[in-house]
């Protein structure tokens, strides 16, 4: 087998499946050959459940061993081929050396099974592009701790994937075909870097990705506020100023300001638009800039959170547009568009 292959696809299997030091569970993989294929199972036996395969010509009988031990010695091996055989309590790993990987075992000191199972699709197939865009652009903007519950997960309305964290509206032109979907479910998704198909399934969803099946359980819900928290998204009628602007010299000039923050409380930026320029500066006067825009609209002075502000820049093109209100920001690039509260002083 070859060794990159097979460590990209324990990788990814470590990544679908949240790694828990309380549940040992979700640190063991399954093997198994069939029809000149090894088949790997992955599994935290509630929410989460993978497996892949890779081509294989030697047998190996049903065996579950350490998966972090397996990703270790994968990392630590430089040459292209590797090979596993199995012996009675133990698999050999042969690379750049030749390694044993113990056998699990249960209390009773037999081999232990893992749960693995991928239930059959009850619904049509649909197919997902790869969401790291999705994780890249809104998994910052996302709070499960401070807010409601239901405020906590991604939403989709077909063309947007929308997240919060009460400060920022995040919203990626993305169709996930999912309306609602909690938080470990999007970063158990994120690992594949192929077009998904995707199907509902008993209790969650079911995935085919390349080498991959899998299925993630979640309750199928249907509370994001959206009369809330969609309006942010599709209004555009309350914004009285259109600006555009050097992204990378406002994060310069925002990161420079740095130096004079308060050591308490949360920084906070005042920034007025006005006269085709925006003046940076700090509460405690002790900082301004001024970068030159273009642009129209009427003079507006509004107070920001720092870091709100200088994430969303740094997640963005730099061709970007910015428009103003009196209680917020509108940053808008090809790839969607943030929403950030703010308070005109």
């Amino acid at each position: 087998m070859k060794t990159t292959q097979l460590k990209k696809i324990c990788l990814t299997l470590s990544k679908y499946v949240k790694f828990d030091a309380i549940r040992p569970i979700t640190d063991l993989v399954a093997l198994v050959t069939k029809d000149n294929k090894l088949y790997l199972g992955h599994t935290d036996r509630d929410n989460a459940t993978i497996i892949a395969n890779i081509d294989c010509d030697v047998e190996i009988p049903y065996t579950v061993i350490n998966l972090t031990n397996l990703i270790r010695v994968l990392k630590a091996t430089t040459v292209e081929d590797v090979s596993l055989k199995r012996y009675n309590d133990y698999l050999q790993f042969k690379g750049n050396g030749t390694y044993k990987l113990h056998i699990q075992l249960d209390e009773n000191g037999n081999e232990f099974r893992l749960p693995i199972t991928i239930p059959k699709s009850i619904g049509e197939e649909f197919t997902m592009n790869p969401l790291s865009l999705v994780c890249s652009r809104n998994s910052k903007f996302l709070d499960t701790e401070n807010l409601p519950k239901e405020y906590g997960n991604y939403y989709c309305d077909g063309t947007y994937t929308v997240t919060t964290d009460s400060i920022v509206v995040a919203a990626t032109k993305f169709n996930t075909h999912i309306k609602e979907m909690n938080p470990r479910m999007v970063t158990s998704m994120s690992v594949f870097e192929e077009p998904i198909t995707i199907a509902e399934c008993e209790n969650g969803y079911r995935m085919k990705c390349d080498c991959y099946n899998a299925v993630y359980y979640t309750e199928k819900t249907n509370s994001y506020p959206v009369d809330t928290i969609m309006p942010f998204v599709t209004n555009t009628d309350d914004y009285t100023s259109k600006i555009t602007f050097n992204r990378k010299d406002f994060i310069k000039s925002i990161s420079r300001q740095d130096i004079f923050k308060s050591v308490t409380g949360e920084q906070t930026l005042l920034l007025t638009f006005a006269n085709g320029c925006v003046r940076i500066e700090n509460e405690q006067e002790t900082f301004y800039e001024e970068l030159s825009c273009n642009g129209n609209g009427n003079e507006i002075r509004l107070k920001v959170f720092t870091n709100s502000l200088l994430k969303i820049l740094r997640l963005m093109e730099d061709d970007l547009t910015l428009f103003i209100s009196t209680n917020k920001l509108r940053l808008q690039d090809s790839k969607g568009l943030y929403i950030l509260a703010g308070e005109e002083f």
